[in-house]
């Protein structure tokens, strides 16, 4: 609690901290030397590239509208998407590749 504390002050003083804190603080979930960058993200895109695009525009849109909903009507709004998010062709194909233990193939959607 201490380390936050401190880490909210520079914050509300406007004072430079570290990336240390900045991972400590929430900020940043990773931190990478810069020449590992590109491959990170190009590896990060690729693995968002492999899921449906539909189920990926669902996503981004309720994570956009979060921040301006009440708590209940989010949950409300996302329960009705996932679950028709659950019943597409593109669940069944996630499905279907799980049980035969290879990756699922969503190419062929959208």
């Amino acid at each position: 609690v201490a380390g936050y504390q401190a880490a909210a002050e520079k914050l509300l003083l406007g004072e430079a901290f570290d990336v240390a804190e900045a991972q400590r603080m929430g900020f940043v979930n990773r931190v990478l030397p810069a020449a590992e960058v590109d491959a990170f993200a190009a590896s990060q895109a690729a693995k968002l590239a492999a899921l449906p695009a539909s189920s990926l525009r669902v996503t981004k849109s309720l994570m956009k509208r979060a921040s301006q909903q009440e708590l209940q009507t989010q949950m409300s709004e996302e329960a009705v998407h996932f679950g028709k998010m659950l019943i597409a062709p593109e669940a069944r194909e996630a499905f279907k590749a799980f049980f035969e233990k290879r990756k699922p193939d969503f190419r062929q959607f959208d």
